[in-house]
């Protein structure tokens, strides 16, 4: 139920529901026992919150990159560049057009 209500509150609030994913990570690799966030990616989440946004470790398990949302563009171009000056190399990607529109799993669902 709680993942159910993290994506549909992306909806809502991306960035919030993204630094919660995120948190939720941590938290069960801390629970199992694994070191999942490496320096870089702790240093990237961090830049992100700096810029007033968040991000979170992806790919198929390993944490080998990361997804961040910085809703401001100045401060975005900010956290690209202070991402690069920390040997961070950003890698651009965009969100599909139609993808605001997806359904949500559940639209009865309440989210907070």
């Amino acid at each position: 139920a709680e993942s159910e209500a993290l994506v549909n509150a992306f909806f809502e609030d991306p960035v919030a529901a993204l630094a919660r994913a995120g948190a939720m990570l941590e938290q069960m690799a801390r629970a199992a026992g694994l070191d999942y966030l490496s320096p870089g990616l702790a240093g990237i989440r961090d830049l992100a919150q700096e810029h007033g946004g968040a991000a979170k470790p992806s790919g198929a398990g390993g944490g080998d990159c990361a997804v961040a949302l910085i809703p401001d563009p100045d401060a975005a171009d900010a956290f690209l560049a202070a991402c690069r000056a920390a040997g961070l190399p950003p890698i651009s990607a965009r969100i599909a057009p139609a993808a605001h529109r997806a359904p949500r799993l559940n639209p009865r669902l309440e989210t907070s």
